[in-house]
């Protein structure tokens, strides 16, 4: 459950939540993995219990439904499943970058544990734009692992969160839309060739 603030606490929250993410991709884009790695981690809250204690599986049930009505109230939002994603990616690149062995598993568990993390947050554009990327990121992963099955499911399960990306994310203008659009222009790269 998310905790509930008044509006103005979380817009600021939500500022300095932004801070952080510049600043972070300021320092990747700097060659400076270890302190980009490290803001993205605090942002994730791994520094709470809260956080740490989310039990992440595996891989996530491709039964599970949250298709629910949307909630775009910033006063709700979790950010937490964001900042894991951006650590996963920060992550992947660094470990391409170091040619490192085991990049490709980390990677993936990392993915998994944002989507976990996004799963918690309440519906809105933002939740669904960062599921949709980490289960196609996951996908390309697995690809990347030798295991094509496996990996083109989740490519083509992404579709669920990523299909509405042209209509619902690229126009939406709520808190936040420069990240959605972003976010959403990430994922409609990595979907192109799909329907």
């Amino acid at each position: 459950t998310i905790p509930y603030h008044t509006p103005a606490d979380m817009a600021d929250a939500w500022e300095a939540d932004i801070r952080t993410v510049r600043e972070a991709w300021s320092h990747f884009l700097q060659n400076d993995f270890a302190t980009a790695e490290s803001l993205f981690r605090r942002g994730m809250g791994e520094a709470t219990s809260a956080a740490a204690a989310v039990e992440v599986a595996a891989e996530p049930d491709a039964e599970e439904d949250d298709e629910s009505p949307s909630d775009d109230r910033v006063e709700r939002r979790d950010t937490r499943g964001a900042f894991a994603l951006q650590y996963a990616l920060v992550g992947l690149l660094r470990g391409v970058s170091t040619l490192s062995d085991e990049q490709l598993p980390e990677c993936k568990s990392r993915l998994w544990h944002a989507d976990a993390l996004a799963s918690l947050d309440t519906d809105w554009v933002g939740k669904r734009v960062v599921r949709g990327v980490c289960t196609l990121c996951a996908g390309i992963v697995h690809c990347l692992q030798r295991e094509p099955v496996r990996g083109v499911f989740h490519i083509l399960r992404s579709w669920r969160w990523l299909r509405s990306l042209k209509t619902e994310a690229l126009e939406y203008r709520g808190v936040g839309c420069e990240v959605v659009r972003s976010s959403a222009l990430l994922g409609l790269g990595g979907v192109a060739p799909l329907p």
